[in-house]
């Protein structure tokens, strides 16, 4: 389901990245993810306008970083 999607990936990034963990949103008004037959789920690693995380999306490492994090988490449920 996409609960299920959505907490492995966060499991994933937030050690990974070191961000601060805001948890699981059901959205429930956004088309993306309403207007699907499969699970969906939006992923916000990081937001401009705070400023660590900012310094942080200026890094290819930390960019690298969250991507592995999400193929690894997609790996991991395909796995289960």
């Amino acid at each position: 389901t996409s609960k299920i999607a959505a907490q492995t990936i966060l499991d994933y990034l937030v050690p990974s990245l070191g961000t601060t963990n805001r948890g699981i949103k059901e959205r429930p008004d956004l088309i993306v993810l309403n207007q699907t037959k499969g699970a969906a789920v939006l992923i916000e690693t990081a937001f401009l306008s705070n400023p660590d995380d900012a310094s942080k999306l200026k890094s290819e490492e930390v960019k690298n970083k969250m991507a592995e994090s999400v193929y690894y988490a997609i790996v991991d449920m395909f796995n289960r």
